[in-house]
């Protein structure tokens, strides 16, 4: 019967306003709880695919610089020889006279 009187001395209009405040501060911790575990969840599976990524990239960077170095290896291996073989082209000069060209008097 104590409870009743302490129940029924507060109005109302009190009650329902701390149910209301208990309620709200319930979803907040839901929401909060809710919140956390998405962003756990979302860090998780973007390590997952970004750390995937990282590993490409880095696989594809090494593949290009062996390739680049192999290039330069061929470039500096070949550079006497196509540009000997280009100047041997250049300076051997035949003077013909070109097969269309008619005589005229």
């Amino acid at each position: 019967m104590g409870l009743r009187r302490n129940v029924a001395k507060t109005p109302p209009i009190l009650r329902k306003g701390k149910r209301l405040k208990q309620a709200k501060e319930e979803a907040i911790a839901e929401i909060d709880h809710y919140r956390l575990q998405r962003e756990k969840d979302f860090r998780r599976k973007h390590s997952k695919i970004m750390g995937s990524h990282d590993n490409l990239s880095t696989k594809i960077d090494e593949e290009t610089a062996a390739k680049i170095q192999g290039l330069t290896n061929n470039y500096h291996k070949n550079m006497e020889n196509v540009l000997g073989h280009l100047l041997g082209k250049v300076y051997d000069i035949n003077p013909d006279i070109h097969p269309n060209y008619t005589y005229t008097i």
